[in-house]
């Protein structure tokens, strides 16, 4: 079904930008079908235009640069709209036809869905949104999202769970064997931006306090102004990586022997899913978990059941006591498994089934 197809993606986030799902499935793809990549629109009052970029033979990123400055985006969405909608007008008229609009995106950017009238379209948020008035949900033939608590913002008959995935390239790597499991944890690792509203910071304070045996790493990047940043900054026990990516994050995710999981519920975040959580399970290194309501009802590691974090505390304090269990070669390989059953490659042949169903 998306074998030999032409498939133009929305996302709001650039290509340029740091490496997400979307841009995961723009390369997966690729790897059958031709495909187009749509960055938010730019602005650009001297050099108006359409710039196309080839990543790969059957990969090309594709600019649009709006001849208004950025504040048009929110003051005369009216121009803004016009201008897009005549700007995607002439792009799709050197790249039709195109088989499917794959929409990663809740109306932030873009809203032309009408112009393509002729393709079987997809909306696939993977973040949790807000249903917007002002976005023709009706046109797409078919949702996908990474839990049953987006799916149920969808307005759509047809829409399954696809959950996130990872990268085939993760399992490609031969250096990391499983050895045998320590008795007690000595080092704990957070990867992500610390400067986030929905992580539990006060929660972690007390971890970090109550726990001055393990040592604590925190990577990932964080704004230097806020308290917390400042807490970790004092303590013996806390090393401050900043951003890693590639090998380098491989390498801190496979030195931990515990892996933490601590968001508070707030809007935009219900206790669903997280990206991270496949990363980490291709470690297979026990994880502390606040509620993941994808992930409660699987056994793979430890999770707080209810949606606030009083009992997290306890939880850790159950894993460290344990650690030999929770960290065993069986439930480590478990994990492992998880995690290559959901890269890339097996999501999209979740996804072609549930299109060859459409159809």
């Amino acid at each position: 079904m998306l074998s030999g197809k032409t498939i133009f993606i929305i996302s709001p986030q650039s290509w340029d930008s740091r490496k997400v799902s979307k841009h995961h499935y723009a390369l997966e793809f690729s790897k059958s079908s031709n495909v187009f990549f749509l960055n938010p629109p730019k602005f650009s009052f001297f050099n108006p235009g359409i710039t196309f970029s080839l990543i790969s033979k059957s990969l090309t990123l594709v600019s649009i640069h709006l001849p208004i400055p950025s504040f048009f985006k929110f003051k005369f969405e009216i121009i803004f709209n016009f201008l897009l909608t005549l700007y995607l007008k002439k792009l799709l008229k050197q790249i039709e036809p195109v088989d499917f609009l794959w929409n990663f995106d809740n109306g932030t950017y873009f809203k032309q869905d009408q112009l393509f009238q002729k393709s079987i379209k997809v909306f696939h948020p993977v973040d949790d949104f807000e249903i917007s008035d002002k976005f023709n949900y009706s046109s797409y033939n078919i949702g996908f999202s990474v839990s049953n608590e987006i799916l149920s913002k969808i307005p759509l008959t047809n829409k399954f769970l696809i959950n996130h995935g990872v990268s085939d390239i993760y399992f490609s790597n031969k250096r990391y064997q499983l050895v045998k499991p320590k008795i007690k944890p000595e080092k704990v690792v957070y990867v992500g931006n610390l400067s986030i509203r929905f992580l539990d910071t006060a929660t972690l304070i007390k971890l970090i306090l109550d726990n001055n045996d393990i040592q604590f790493e925190f990577v990932g990047d964080y704004d230097v102004e806020t308290k917390f940043i400042q807490f970790l900054k004092t303590q013996k026990n806390v090393i401050l990586s900043g951003y890693k990516f590639g090998d380098e994050l491989e390498d801190k995710l496979h030195q931990a022997d515990i892996l933490l999981i601590c968001y508070k519920i707030l809007p935009g975040y219900s206790g669903d899913n997280s990206h991270k959580v496949l990363e980490y399970l291709c470690t297979g290194n026990v994880i502390v978990s606040s509620m993941l309501s994808v992930y409660k009802e699987l056994n793979l590691f430890p999770i707080l059941q209810s949606y606030d974090n009083m009992d997290y505390l306890q939880l850790f304090l159950e894993v460290k006591r344990n650690f030999k269990k929770y960290n065993s070669i069986e439930e480590r390989e478990d994990r492992i498994n998880y995690a290559k059953d959901n890269t890339y490659s097996k999501q999209l042949t979740r996804i072609n089934n549930y299109l060859n169903q459409l159809t």
